[in-house]
């Protein structure tokens, strides 16, 4: 083989490496944005509940609401729950990695401040 189809061998692994590495790094991305969205789903879920649970069950309170959460860990990450009589803290601890989490409290209105992000 002569030296130009030698080098033109190597030029096509390093490309291929190339390709290769940018498209694990670009699934992975999308992979850690899907998982951050769906986390965001389970807390609007647990969110909905711990209303429903002020209103139905709890007389006006969110006090023993972390007893009676619809889930606590799923396929995408563990909550941990923490309520007080007029607000909840969530802590969202991603399942994909574990420095990865979401931080959101619910007020007395149902309504939940600004996200925190951490490790994203």
């Amino acid at each position: 083989m002569g030296t130009q189809q030698m080098l033109l061998i190597l030029l096509t692994i390093v490309l291929v490496g190339i390709a290769v590495a940018v498209g694990v790094t670009t699934f992975d991305a999308q992979a850690q944005s899907s998982n951050k969205m769906a986390i965001k789903v389970d807390l609007e879920q647990l969110r909905a509940d711990a209303m429903a649970f002020k209103q139905l069950e709890g007389n006006g309170v969110y006090t023993g609401y972390p007893d009676k959460a619809v889930f606590s860990a799923n396929a995408n990450a563990t909550y941990g729950i923490t309520a007080g009589a007029s607000s909840v803290t969530f802590v969202a601890t991603s399942a994909r990695n574990n420095s990865q989490t979401i931080t959101v409290a619910l007020d007395a209105t149902g309504t939940f401040g600004a996200f925190e992000y951490e490790g994203w």
